[in-house]
């Protein structure tokens, strides 16, 4: 396995549009809409498939994680140093800008509960922590998975597929696990395209087959939809077949579509790879306790336009809003630490 580490532009924008599918599914997750079950729209299925979409950005996230750290022997401190400093940095900013708003008191239980580190954050920034967990503990699934021949491995990635996909999708049986362990599988199927696959052309054919299967979610949902206009039980859980990481269509569309990224080689763009250097930047300053208040209930207020012949369009030009504007602020934050560390300010 000689190949360069060196991240190319193709999977850098493919960093780029899973963090717009991230921000898109938050846009459907607190936008506040209460679209009737008892009525389809082209405004309620697209709300929904927003929705799914950020599941399927998070798996392409760690399918890039593990398909270039399996090459990794050891942590790299720098990188943690690097993703705490900026973790605190969003926490003071933003626990900062909550306390002058008068969203709550500028202490340490509150900068605690900005940082997602409080059991009363939920949700809040669970990526961040699931993401250097998996980076804390990569080095030893490497021992583990770099040890395994070919087909070892094949044997391991059919469990995976098997255990903590098919079975829970289609009996509702859950074995024990979390977000990490998600992760962990997902990083699996990146390591071994690394290690195993080879890369040489039919990188738009995946793309399409990725596609395909986007468009297989919507039809089942669509599907679901229309069942549900009669039966609540149906109408209560229309995402259910593919809302998750490891759901079939979700998983098979973000590894379809991280397959055909890997074979474009699109040529070197300093433009993409440095705005995709800024995701996890993009990341905190949007998906955060205050900053969901701030942004769907005060700003956008995505349900004002649910009815809307203009929701779609709408719903694209907050999604580039926000990764224009966070892009911005994050390279801003990035200068001032490179002249910080530099003795330069």
């Amino acid at each position: 396995m000689q190949k360069s580490t060196v991240r190319d532009s193709s999977l850098e924008l493919l960093r780029i549009i899973s963090v717009m599918l991230i921000i898109g599914s938050h846009f459907a997750q607190y936008g506040g809409f209460a679209f009737p079950h008892e009525n389809l729209s082209v405004n309620r299925l697209w709300q929904e498939l927003l929705f799914l979409g950020g599941q399927r950005g998070n798996g392409m996230f760690i399918l890039i994680s593990g398909y270039f750290l399996i090459s990794s022997q050891e942590i790299k401190s720098a990188k943690v140093i690097r993703i705490f400093a900026e973790l605190l940095f969003y926490t003071v900013l933003i626990s900062s800008l909550a306390a002058i708003s008068g969203l709550q008191d500028f202490s340490l239980l509150s900068l605690i509960k900005t940082s997602g580190l409080h059991k009363s954050s939920g949700y809040n920034w669970w990526f961040v922590r699931t993401y250097l967990a998996l980076y804390l503990i990569h080095p030893y699934m490497n021992m583990f998975l770099r040890r395994l021949s070919r087909e070892e491995y094949k044997k391991f990635l059919k469990a995976i597929f098997i255990y903590w996909c098919i079975i829970p999708t289609f009996t509702g049986w859950q074995f024990s696990g979390n977000e990490l362990i998600e992760f962990m599988c997902v990083y699996s199927v990146g390591a071994y395209i690394r290690l195993w696959v080879k890369e040489s052309g039919g990188g738009k054919v995946f793309i399409l087959y990725g596609i395909l299967f986007v468009l297989a979610d919507a039809v089942v949902v669509l599907l679901l939809d229309v069942i549900g206009m009669k039966y609540d039980i149906v109408a209560e859980n229309t995402l259910y077949l593919c809302c998750g990481l490891l759901k079939p269509f979700t998983f098979l569309s973000a590894l379809c579509i991280f397959l055909g990224f890997i074979r474009l080689n699109i040529p070197h763009s300093g433009i993409i790879n440095t705005v995709a250097g800024t995701t996890l930047g993009v990341y905190m300053l949007h998906e955060n306790i205050f900053s969901q208040r701030f942004l769907w209930n005060t700003i956008f207020r995505p349900a004002a336009f649910q009815d809307s012949a203009y929701f779609i369009p709408y719903s694209l030009a907050v999604i580039l809003a926000i990764l224009t504007v966070c892009t911005l602020l994050e390279l801003l934050r990035s200068r001032i630490f490179r002249a910080l560390s530099r003795g330069k300010l």
